[in-house]
């Protein structure tokens, strides 16, 4: 009997009639490809498995869609996925870089992304002074006093015999009559900022990404914006490659925002009835009143840390992008067949404008921190996770942030030894408020496991604060509807303002007292503030709200009143 390899080649060949059911010979042609990658995945490369299965699988199933060839059908779900190995460190704060060393720990994470973020900024700003320096070229006019105007009309010529290309054909040769082009020290006597141009001699490759680096943003510049974006916001790869050509973008004096359609919606929901001048379509500035901006600021981004995505620190990303864009506008009129209009970054290669959708690059010659093997977008994105971790303290918004459904890939960044040691010692103090809290009557039992009466008070305490004995199911006698203390707000003008003052009061306060002793003590006075205010608006006293809110504002700004003391701070 012939072996499956053998039959199954028969019947794809049309040799032999196949009586199986498609999913039978589907599992067949399975198992055949398997066998295959087996017997020879030793005498390969790592990860070659990974990608003979997906680029025969894809082979199959094509032939498979082909239904008058009669071939068996066939679905890629059938082959496992192998992980991809990865022979570099998986995140950049353990990576063995000369600039971490003498770092401590729970800082590698986020001094290597400044690292890195800080070396993709010096490459856009390089790839900014060419764009300024071409196109002041191209508006260049001869005169006696120039500094070395031959070789400025020279440049010219070039840079113009390009453009003609591109907008004829839509793509440009490589140049063969550059005369003495190729010599860095002419490019320098033509305006060039000196320190640009690494060699003296450009070969004809580095000359051609020189003259296109002049007309508009090429593959350097487009790579060093998408690095600064990953290092800032976290965003994967597709992501920040998808990022539509006008973003939805807001900017506060101290903070800013970057949004996809799926951020807006979740925005449009916070923002309320100040969403329609708020988000507007590109970077324009919101035209909105102080007292507004204000409210919906604190509405929005302050209460909502599962946003911290999109929300950045301050308004340099996008004034990156901003800068960027103008070195894009040029490329978008060579994009005849209009398949670029829907994009931000785009770049302009030898075949005209296209998606730059490639890897970082890795130069052989190229000794800066990008071309080292961890500069990657998967491990930038991973030391941003670890990174935010550390400045959230929450597992739990992390996974917001990181736009993960789940926790468990996020679990992976605990192999840490520092990290392990701080779940560890959050993991003992669950434990021991739980231990605490039931041993508290039992006190036979508390002498027999030898805890101090000191420590079963404080750690009881502590359990009752963070709401473990609630979860525990650990109260006391339920009190009767008449027994019971409501709180009687009346919704004056001055009450309602102190509300908006509270509210905005135990916000600030989270950067005060930290975020873990937040969470246990202000969170729950937050989420009670809230509720009034939301009980307010559903009776009908939005706008009274909302007017008391603006005088709030207003006084805070002329500090005729300040902000309550919470907790002592």
């Amino acid at each position: 009997m012939d072996d499956p390899s053998t039959h199954l080649l028969k019947i794809y060949r049309g040799d032999s009639r196949h009586t199986l059911p498609d999913n039978k010979l589907a599992a067949l042609t399975a198992d055949v490809i398997v066998s295959y990658v087996e017997q020879n995945k030793l005498e390969r490369a790592p990860n070659w498995p990974r990608t003979v299965y997906s680029a025969v699988g894809k082979t199959f199933q094509r032939l498979g869609e082909l239904k008058r060839q009669g071939y068996p059908p066939f679905h890629l779900k059938l082959l496992p996925t192998p992980r991809t190995i990865n022979s570099v460190s998986r995140s950049l704060g353990r990576a063995d870089w000369p600039e971490l060393v003498g770092c401590a720990s729970r800082d590698r994470e986020q001094k290597a992304l400044t690292l890195v973020y800080d070396a993709a900024r010096a490459q856009f700003e390089q790839a900014e002074a060419i764009f300024n320096f071409g196109q002041q070229i191209l508006l260049y006019e001869s005169r006696d006093n120039d500094l070395n105007p031959d070789v400025r009309s020279k440049i010219k010529t070039l840079l113009q015999t390009l453009l003609s290309q591109l907008k004829t054909s839509g793509q440009c040769g490589l140049v063969n009559d550059y005369g003495n082009l190729n010599l860095a020290d002419v490019w320098e006597s033509a305006g060039l900022p000196t320190g640009i141009l690494k060699r003296r001699y450009l070969e004809t490759l580095e000359l051609q990404r020189l003259a296109l680096s002049c007309l508009g943003a090429t593959s350097m510049a487009t790579t060093a914006v998408k690095i600064m974006f990953c290092c800032a916001s976290g965003w994967n790869r597709s992501q920040i490659e998808d990022l539509p050509a006008e973003p939805f973008a807001y900017r506060e004096a101290d903070e800013a925002g970057l949004g996809e359609t799926a951020f807006l919606s979740e925005f449009k929901a916070r923002a309320g009835h100040f969403v329609n001048a708020l988000l507007e379509r590109g970077f324009r500035k919101v035209e909105l009143s102080e007292e507004q901006r204000k409210i919906v600021w604190n509405d929005s981004s302050k209460a909502a840390p599962d946003l911290s995505s999109t929300i950045l620190n301050d308004g340099t990303l996008l004034d990156i992008l901003d800068r960027y864009k103008q070195l894009t506008e040029p490329i978008r009129h060579f994009d005849k067949d209009d398949c670029l209009s829907h994009y931000y970054f785009i770049s302009l290669m030898y075949k005209g404008a296209s998606r730059s959708r490639s890897p970082i690059p890795k130069g052989r010659n190229d000794v800066s921190i990008l071309s080292r093997p961890e500069v990657i977008y998967p491990i930038i994105r991973q030391s941003y996770i670890s990174a935010a971790r550390r400045r959230l303290g929450s597992l739990d918004i992390t996974k917001h942030i990181s736009n993960h459904t789940g926790t468990a890939i996020i679990l992976s960044h605990y192999d840490d030894p520092v990290i392990q040691q701080e779940l560890d010692e959050a993991i003992a103090f669950w434990q021991n408020c739980m231990q605490t809290a039931l041993l508290r009557r039992n006190r036979d039992l508390q002498i027999r496991v030898q805890i101090p009466d000191q420590h079963v008070e404080w750690f009881y305490r502590m359990s009752t604060l963070a709401g473990i004995t609630a979860a525990l199911g650990i109260k006391s006698r339920r009190l009767s509807v008449s027994e019971r203390k409501y709180v009687d707000f009346v919704p004056s003008h001055s009450n309602l303002r102190d509300l908006y003052v509270i509210r905005r009061a135990l916000v600030a306060s989270r950067h005060e007292i930290g975020l873990e002793r937040w969470r246990v003590q202000a969170l729950p006075l937050l989420a009670f503030v809230k509720a009034i205010r939301k009980h307010a608006f559903n009776v009908g006293l939005g706008s009274q709200y909302i007017d008391a809110a603006h005088s709030a504002v207003l006084a805070l700004k002329d500090k005729t009143i300040v902000f309550p003391r919470i907790f002592g701070q």
